[in-house]
């Protein structure tokens, strides 16, 4: 492997001043800096990052974990953060955690051992090590959750999940549709658990709530699931007689889900069944018909989860201030009501 010296020589250039090309700590002139970076590339040398760390105590890699990248929303945050941490001079290790503890607590470990300078975390939390995320890194390392929230000692970026299910059945009333179900997701995850309790209190408010209208399909963890499979639970939910006249999906594949069970029930979306998703991924404009959401800005959302922890590494006397920022949602009115 080349070395700082060889660079040095073949530039004609001392080797402080290859190392202040490299560290960016000094002016160097343009020529030099130029031929410095030309000889380094025809070398094929990089600079040393453990050297760099052991030196500055920084290695400029943030951890990112999230459950699966196929799950459609974590592509949008994971390019914003990756967009954000390059732009500001970091790279981004990935991890997808499958929703297991065990891997979380693996990859805990990896990025331990691979000495990141912080962490984003969108997987919930699962392991126990997160309670005590200071003494299992043996130093202090910034964390912040992402879309899931992990523990309340912990910086949290979010959406405003109550506000957007408030925004989707005020929509639905205002058309005339009163006996509205919803797609359930796991209590575990902030997001399902603030949507869901949220649908209650209004439904309750509005003198609208009924129990059997909750619908518990399990919606959309990863793409290897069965669309029949929860096709299966909707078209049972259906045969129950239930009278309904609007679902709100747990998600924007769940609520992609409701679509197919409804017409392969032979009714019609919008005009027997209107069907609102949560998220405005990607292909939720895609559907036929093109699908009413809720929609996160998730791409704002990843760039503030970087910013916040940048931040965090960069002054450490920010590390014991607790933030939780919420981002407003939008409801995105397409065909499907």
């Amino acid at each position: 492997m080349a070395t700082l010296k060889d660079v040095a020589q073949r530039a004609g250039v001392s080797v402080s001043t290859v190392s202040r090309v490299f560290s960016g700590t000094a002016f160097v002139e343009e020529g030099t800096k130029a031929r410095v970076l030309e000889v380094a590339e025809e070398l094929n040398y990089y600079p040393n990052a453990l050297g760099r760390f052991l030196k500055k105590r920084q290695t400029r890699n943030i951890g990112v974990l999230i459950p699966d990248i196929r799950n459609p929303i974590f592509p949008v945050l994971v390019r914003a953060m990756e967009d954000k941490a390059e732009a500001s001079g970091y790279t981004i290790c990935l991890c997808n955690t499958d929703e297991s503890a065990a891997k979380e607590e693996k990859y805990m470990k990896v990025l331990q051992s691979v000495w990141v300078d912080g962490i984003v975390v969108a997987t919930g939390g699962l392991c126990d090590k997160w309670n005590n995320i200071e003494g299992f890194f043996n130093r202090n390392v910034p964390v912040v959750s992402l879309i899931r929230k992990v523990n309340d000692q912990m910086d949290l970026i979010a959406s405003d999940h109550r506000g957007g299910m408030k925004q989707a059945i005020d929509y639905l009333i205002n058309q005339g549709r009163k006996k509205i179900a919803v797609c359930k997701g796991p209590d575990n995850i902030l997001a399902y658990h603030e949507r869901i309790a949220a649908y209650r209190e209004r439904m309750e408010a509005l003198g609208l709530y009924d129990e059997r209208r909750v619908i518990d399909i399990m919606p959309y963890q990863s793409p290897t699931d069965s669309k029949e499979n929860a096709g299966l639970k909707l078209r049972e939910y259906l045969d129950q007689g239930v009278e309904t006249d609007a679902i709100i999906a747990a998600n924007d594949v769940a609520a992609m889900q409701c679509i197919w069970a409804i017409t392969e029930r032979g009714l019609r979306v919008p005009e027997d069944i209107a069907v609102i998703g949560f998220d405005n991924v990607d292909i939720s404009c895609m559907t036929t018909p093109p699908l009413t959401t809720v929609g996160q800005p998730l791409y704002d959302m990843g760039e503030k989860a970087i910013d916040l922890l940048i931040q965090k590494i960069e002054d450490p006397r920010t590390s014991g201030m607790v933030q939780t920022i919420r981002f407003a949602n939008q409801l995105i009115v397409r065909q499907t009501t």
